[in-house]
């Protein structure tokens, strides 16, 4: 029998949170090829608090800071109680971010495909095994 190898993000979920259509686009069809299960893209924070009430929580969450103007952290604040990693995506330097967040990775626009994939592969590793 041949071994057929895993996707890095086989069965995992991953909320994508990103108003810039075609980053957004590109950042699903990535993760989608990593054989994860992606949730949105949502392009507004009110569009994303939608996706994470209903359905089941993501495994992980890609978090662009500023959508339309609007800052994502009161979605990750709702994100954190349910113990959801996250990793902003920003054009706006990662130190930009209020220090109550400073915990969060942060990965700056632009970004190679490959390096989200890893990261999102890295935060999935410290997850216990049944999640």
């Amino acid at each position: 029998m041949v071994m057929i190898p895993s996707l890095p993000l086989t069965d995992r979920t991953v909320l994508v949170v990103e108003d810039d259509c075609i980053i957004a686009e590109d950042l699903a069809e990535m993760l989608r090829e990593a054989g994860a299960r992606v949730v949105g893209p949502a392009e507004s924070l009110p569009q994303a608090i939608r996706l994470t009430e209903h359905g089941e929580a993501p495994h992980v969450a890609l978090l662009d800071i500023d959508l339309q103007g609007v800052a994502v952290f009161p979605l990750v604040v709702r994100l954190r109680a349910a113990n959801v990693p996250m990793l902003f995506l920003t054009g706006i330097g990662c130190t930009n971010i209020p220090e109550e967040f400073a915990d969060i990775l942060c990965v700056a626009k632009p970004f190679g495909a490959g390096r989200i994939v890893d990261k999102v592969a890295s935060l999935l590793s410290r997850l216990p095994a049944s999640s």
